[in-house]
This record gives C-alpha cells, sequence and structure tokens, in this order.
C-alpha cells in the first residue's frame, strides 16, 4: 500500500497515462496467471456448467472463504447487503395480505402492479450505484491529483441513508396526518395506495444501490500481486472468496431469517413498530461506514499482511 501513490498516479482523458495504466495492468495480469487462470469466451461463460476442478481440495474450498469475514470491508458489505434484501423480503411477504383486504381490497393482479414502482426504484438505484458512483469517483481522483481511494465510494450512500427508512416509513405510516392505526404508517394509517407504493420504490432504490457501492468498495488498481487489495476493491486477490461468503451469509441468515420470520413479528409487535425497528437498524446498518470513510486507508493498510487464507 506504500506504492499505492506512485502506482495510482494516473487520470482519465491521458492517452499516455492511459497506455502506461494498461501496461501495469497487463505486468500485473501475467504475473497472476496462475491465479486467475485463462479467460473464458463469451459462448463458454454462458455455459451452465463448467469442468471439475479435480487439483483442489473440495473441503479446503469450502472452508477457504469464513475467515474473510474479519475484514472490515467484508463484514460491513455483509450487513448492507443483507440488511437491504431482509427489508425487501419483508415488504413482499405482507403486501398480498395488506392491499387485498380492507381498507384497499385490490385483487390479486392489482396488488401486484407495486411490482411497478419497485422496479422503477430498482433500475434508478443500480444506475445511482453504479455508473453515477464511478463518474463520481472519477470526479474525486482528478481532485486528488489523479489518486484513487476506495472510500471514495461510500459517500454515495448518503442517498440511500435518507431514502430507505422514509420508504419503510411511507410503507407502513401517514406523513401527512394520523388517522386511525392499522399498519405501520402508511399502512397502519389507512393512507392511500399511493404512499406505500411509493415507499416501496424508495426501499428498491437501496436494494440495487447499496450492494453496488458496498461490494465493489474500492476499484481494479493495477496494484502489485502481493497486496490484498476485500471485496473486489479493497482487496481483489481474495475478491471471490469474499463475494462468496457473503452472499452466502446473507442467504442463510438474514436471507433465510427474515423470510421465516417476519409474519410472526409483525403479527405480535404490530406494522408499525416492526418497520420502524428496520428504519433505524438500516440508519445505524449504514452509519457503520463512516469510520470506514475516514479510516478506510489505514485499515486497508494495516489488513494487507494479514495471512487470513494460507491454502
Amino acid at each position: 500500500m506504500g506504492d499505492e501513490a506512485s502506482i495510482d498516479q494516473t487520470s482519465v482523458g491521458s492517452p499516455e497515462k492511459e497506455v502506461a495504466t494498461d501496461t501495469v495492468l497487463e505486468t500485473t495480469i501475467v504475473g497472476q496467471t496462475n491465479l486467475t487462470g485463462v479467460k473464458k469466451t463469451y459462448l463458454q461463460e454462458l455455459k451452465p456448467w463448467s469442468p471439475l476442478n479435480t487439483e483442489s481440495n473440495y473441503l479446503g474450498l469450502l472452508l477457504r472463504p469464513w475467515p474473510m469475514i474479519v475484514y472490515p470491508a467484508t463484514l460491513y458489505s455483509f450487513l448492507t447487503l443483507s440488511a437491504m434484501l431482509a427489508w425487501y423480503l419483508c415488504i413482499y411477504s405482507t403486501y398480498a395480505s395488506v392491499f387485498q383486504g380492507p381498507p384497499y381490497n385490490m385483487s390479486t393482479g392489482v396488488s401486484g402492479l407495486i411490482n411497478i414502482p419497485a422496479s422503477i426504484g430498482c433500475f434508478i438505484g443500480a444506475y445511482c450505484g453504479g455508473g453515477l458512483t464511478d463518474k463520481y469517483v472519477a470526479y474525486r481522483a482528478r481532485k486528488n491529483d489523479g489518486l484513487f481511494e476506495p472510500e471514495t465510494r461510500l459517500p454515495a450512500l448518503i442517498l440511500s441513508f435518507f431514502l430507505v427508512p422514509v420508504g419503510l416509513l411511507m410503507y407502513t405510516t401517514c406523513l401527512i396526518g394520523i388517522l386511525k392505526e392499522r399498519y405501520g404508517l402508511g399502512i397502519d394509517h389507512q393512507t392511500s395506495w399511493a404512499v406505500p407504493f411509493i415507499g416501496t420504490a424508495f426501499v428498491a432504490f437501496g436494494v440495487t444501490a447499496v450492494p453496488a457501492i458496498t461490494m465493489t468498495y474500492g476499484t481494479l488498481p493495477p496494484y502489485p500481486a502481493s497486496i490484498l487489495i476485500v471485496v473486489i476493491d479493497s482487496y481483489l486477490p481474495v475478491a471471490g472468496e469474499a463475494l462468496l461468503l457473503i452472499n452466502g451469509l446473507k442467504t442463510i441468515s438474514l436471507g433465510f431469517g427474515f423470510s421465516y420470520g417476519v409474519i410472526p413479528w409483525v403479527s405480535g409487535s404490530g406494522y408499525q413498530c416492526a418497520f420502524g425497528t428496520m428504519a433505524g437498524i438500516h440508519s445505524g446498518i449504514m452509519l457503520l461506514g463512516v469510520p470506514l470513510y475516514y479510516f478506510g486507508k489505514t485499515i486497508r493498510r494495516k489488513t494487507a499482511n494479514w495471512k487470513v487464507i494460507a491454502w
């Protein structure tokens, strides 16, 4: 990491520097041939199967990703991804019983139209967490004399920090006036169907924006192969194990847990309490990105020599 400044002194829009960057990247990839393997063609990538790796131990491959949870970037990505999918699951586990009953009395087809604002939110979130964030990162790199810092992605989470809790509350509370309590804020107070529908769009925005930012925490810098760079950008050589661990833990823990327990939770505590708690938990998880933003570079330097995966 000490060579970070000299390695990353490349800026967008300079042909000479882009050629130099490509040369370093090519050198790095060639040096890692035994690690990365041969690049597949487009048609090979479309195959639903791949040949078995008979040279690796299956048990070792199964256990290899687990130590990656000790890296702060991995843990933060796991928490944010799991939380976003958990909130989304909670909405989709309850909306049918809500909108098909009184006072909305929607048919199955009409209540399913909640997927329209959700799809819009997903598309906008994907762009904001992907292309728009990349443009912001490039702008910050130019302002920083061409030096890229993975932590410059994290400010892009500010929008999701506000929109997702608002969406959860709109799905379950009335933001205009307090009516007879029944179902959270938007639904608990029997507001117009448009309020929870828009709230769902805000939550869907975070479902695509937040993972796109936290799971690509950094970029693809031409660092030496000997330097650990976790989650794609911060620890590139072990990004595969990190992403596998994040998705595995997400599915096992919050993915299954919330889909299994959301109905009893809502039935026992009420929608307003349940979704209000979700909004608070989301805000707390997102705030964990603040110390990563200010101290992430120091953390990456200190964890660069951790031999977490030794086999």
